[in-house]
């Protein structure tokens, strides 16, 4: 039996809740898209007894293109995740589109982390899946909040344990692993090219917010204007004339207001957008739009009357006659196209910002190699030149402080010398005094000598015992003092 477990939450959208529902895609209910898939179960009874299972291998990927990582402060909002689960018995395998949902109980640290399935379909198994990571599991799957979990072999759990959710496939880890994984390789250039598609978009969104400031939905291609014509207008009057109408005559107007002096008439406004370079390539199409522009509108003239007429069974009914049709021949209105340039900004400013982006990383670049550079031939010049340029310096200083320092130093020796010889004379002298006080004191010293050993030989001679003598000890003692 497999120890990870995956939770699949089926209760929030058996049945769906219009008035909460934002998915743009899912908008029938998990029920009534089982029915259409055609198996012999009911859809109790396949999410609470044939889903669950004790150890299953089931294939996890994320379609999605616009992502974020994981976090840990369980605020994950993941959309579009795809679990392909086997059937046993059958061709198809069961892919169940998914929302994460991360949930934390109050007074506990532990992330509750379950799908909850919004879509069925049901895909070959032949068919070759990409970016898909396979998990060895058993799967645990809620029909109903009040009903609990249920598993292959255990009841309904309604609460399952601390360790049951850390076991949890769903990790931080495992998330991680699933983001850096596309359905779509190689997902750069895809991305790339939604890149372009919705800066595209982006741009004829724009497009369409300046058109309807203008007074027209380039969307809806015509419209008919009730216009007033006037003759000697003000430039107050000038400011409500109708948009992309060319009138004859610079005091002349076709306004949309009924002003003072003016004739109603209708005007059909016919709107074509396109690029600037289409109608200039496209000669034909040009010439067709002028000529139906250059054309007289046709109108009614009169009051609408009834006639009355019998039918074959004898009834009578009143019909409308409409009066004959006349074509108006009035050459107030130009027979050439009112055409207006609108930049296109939100390229223009996509446009800008992307030079803007390439001008600061080119600026970076160069500023750093730059620096590099700079950063090179200072450390050559600090190793090389300002070591020879140091030299040179020194050599300079020295050649012109040393001749005075040398006489400045010479003059300091010879006084230093007159000293020293000074003290040298005073030395011998001194030396020569202590030198004739040592001769006489060796001198004496030899002759107490010579008097001892003769003293000693007397004594010897004598055969006698000296117990005292203060003479001899006296002598004695004296020659020591004097040694």
């Amino acid at each position: 039996m497999a120890e990870d477990i995956l939770y699949l939450d089926f209760s929030s959208n058996s049945e769906i809740n219009e008035e909460f529902n934002y998915d743009k895609i899912y908008k029938v209910g998990l029920r009534e898209q089982f029915e259409k898939l055609g198996f012999h179960e009911d859809y109790d009874s396949f999410v609470s007894h044939v889903l669950p299972q004790d150890e299953s291998i089931v294939g996890i990927s994320y379609p999605n293109f616009e992502r974020h990582p994981p976090t840990e402060d369980g605020k994950n909002k993941w959309f579009n995740i795809a679990v392909r689960i086997p059937l046993d018995g059958s061709k198809n395998n069961l892919v169940l589109m998914c929302d994460l949902d991360e949930y934390t109980p109050k007074n506990k640290t532990i992330k509750q982390r379950s799908l909850k399935v919004k879509g069925f379909t049901l895909i070959d198994k032949s068919t070759e899946t990409c970016g898909e990571i396979e998990v060895s599991c058993r799967i645990f799957a809620r029909l109903d909040f009040n009903d609990g979990w249920y598993s292959e072999y255990d009841g309904p759990t309604k609460f399952p344990s601390d360790d049951q959710w850390n076991k949890s496939v769903l990790t931080i880890e495992f998330l991680k692993r699933l983001n850096e994984q596309y359905v779509a390789e190689p997902h750069a250039k895809v991305l790339s090219r939604l890149d372009r598609w919705q800066k595209y978009l982006d741009s004829r969104q724009e497009i369409m917010i300046k058109d309807q400031e203008i007074c027209f939905e380039s969307a809806e291609g015509t419209e008919v204007i009730i216009a007033y014509y006037k003759d000697g207008c003000t430039e107050e009057e000038r400011k409500t004339a109708v948009a992309h109408l060319n009138v004859k005559g610079n005091s002349s107007i076709w306004s949309t207001e009924d002003l003072s002096g003016s004739e109603k008439a209708p005007i059909l406004h016919f709107t074509h957008d396109f690029l600037k370079k289409d109608p200039e390539s496209d000669k034909s199409y040009r010439k067709k739009f002028e000529r139906f522009t250059s054309g007289r509108s046709l109108i009614f003239s009169g009051k609408i009357e009834y006639k009355t007429i019998e039918r074959k069974d004898g009834s009578k009914e009143k019909i409308p006659a409409f009066p004959s049709e006349i074509k108006i021949q009035d050459s107030r209105i130009s027979s050439k196209v009112g055409e207006e340039e609108i930049p296109n900004t939100a390229k223009i400013d996509s446009l800008m910002k992307q030079y803007d982006q390439r001008i600061r990383e080119s600026v970076d670049e160069v500023e750093k190699q730059k620096k590099a550079e700079i950063e090179t031939l200072v450390d050559s010049f600090v190793k090389n030149r300002l070591k020879t340029l140091e030299s040179e310096y020194r050599a300079e200083v020295r050649g012109d402080f040393l001749p005075e320092c040398q006489k400045e130093l010479d003059s300091l020796i010879e006084v230093k010398r007159k000293d020293i010889s000074k003290e040298i004379a005073d030395a011998e002298e001194r030396t020569s005094a202590d030198a004739e006080e040592l001769a006489a004191v060796r001198k004496r010293k030899s002759d107490l000598i010579a008097e001892l050993e003769e003293l000693t030989s007397f004594v010897k001679k004598r055969n006698c015992k000296v117990t005292s003598c203060e003479e001899c000890r006296g002598e004695i003692q004296a020659f020591q003092g004097d040694c």
